[in-house]
C-alpha cells in the first residue's frame, strides 16, 4: 500500500432491515409483462408497513482524542469481546496530524458495550527493535485454546519485506511476542491480516503491493492447522 487512510475516531455502522412480506400468491393478480399490476386491498401505507425501509446509519462512540491535550487519530482498528463480557479494541494510533511512521503502539479501550462508553486504557505493543519492528500497525485479535492471539504488520526499514508478527496474551492487557515471529514475510507493506478457522485450518489472509510503486495490489493468504 503506498497511502493509508486515517481518522480521528472511528464509527459504527449499524444496518437494520425488516422483514419482508410478500402478498400470497394467491392475491397477486397476473399481468403481461412490463405493464403495472395491483393487489386488492393493499394501499401504500399497508405496503409500508409490511415493508419497512432499508436503513444506514452511523454513531460516533469512540475518540482517542477526549483526556488527551492534544488530538489523535485511531485508525484499521479490531474488537474482541472477553470471556467476562468485556469489549477490548485496539488499533493503531498516533497525534494528528498522521504520520505512519511514527505509529509505534496499539491504543487499548475498554467498554461493556460495544456502543460505549469506552475507556482509554494503556497502550499495548509497543513496537520493538530487538524483533525488527519500527513501527506496529493493523491488530487482529481472535481467541482460542484459552488465550488471546493477536496478528499485526511489524515494519521495519525495508517497506518491501514486512512482517506479519503475532503476540499472545492471557488478559488482553499484557502481550508475548511469539518466537517464531515472523509468521510472514512478503510484499511492499504486506499487512491489515486477518485469521480465521476454516475446517481444520487456519487462515491468514493479508494484503500487499508487489511493488513499492503500487498498481500491483494483492490479498494473499497463508495456512496452518496450528495457529
Amino acid at each position: 500500500m503506498t497511502k493509508s487512510i486515517h481518522r480521528r475516531g472511528f464509527i459504527q455502522g449499524a444496518a437494520v432491515a425488516g422483514a419482508l412480506a410478500a402478498a400470497p400468491a394467491s392475491a397477486q393478480p397476473k399481468g403481461k409483462p412490463g405493464t403495472e399490476t395491483k393487489t386488492p386491498g393493499l394501499t401504500t401505507d399497508k405496503l409500508k408497513q409490511q415493508r419497512p425501509p432499508f436503513r444506514v446509519g452511523f454513531q460516533h462512540v469512540f475518540d482517542p482524542s477526549v483526556g488527551e491535550k492534544e488530538a489523535w487519530y485511531i485508525n484499521d482498528h479490531c474488537f474482541i469481546r472477553a470471556n467476562d463480557g468485556t469489549w477490548h479494541l485496539f488499533g493503531i494510533t498516533h497525534q494528528e496530524p498522521a504520520n505512519p511512521d511514527q505509529e509505534s503502539f496499539f491504543l487499548h479501550a475498554t467498554a461493556k458495550d460495544v456502543k460505549g462508553p469506552w475507556t482509554k486504557q494503556a497502550p499495548v505493543m509497543q513496537a520493538d527493535a530487538k524483533f525488527g519492528e519500527s513501527v506496529v500497525w493493523a491488530p487482529h485479535v481472535v481467541a482460542h485454546d484459552g488465550k488471546y492471539w493477536m496478528f499485526y504488520c511489524a515494519g521495519g526499514n525495508s517497506h518491501e519485506q514486512f512482517h506479519i508478527h503475532m503476540a499472545t496474551s492471557s488478559d488482553l492487557a499484557s502481550w508475548t511476542r511469539h518466537p517464531a515471529n515472523p509468521m510472514v514475510v512478503d510484499g511492499y507493506d504486506a499487512r491489515d491480516p486477518m485469521v480465521l478457522r476454516v475446517g481444520n485450518q487456519w487462515v491468514l489472509y493479508y494484503c500487499a503491493t508487489e511493488t513499492p510503486q503500487g498498481g500491483h495490489h494483492v490479498v494473499k493468504a497463508v495456512t496452518s492447522p496450528d495457529l
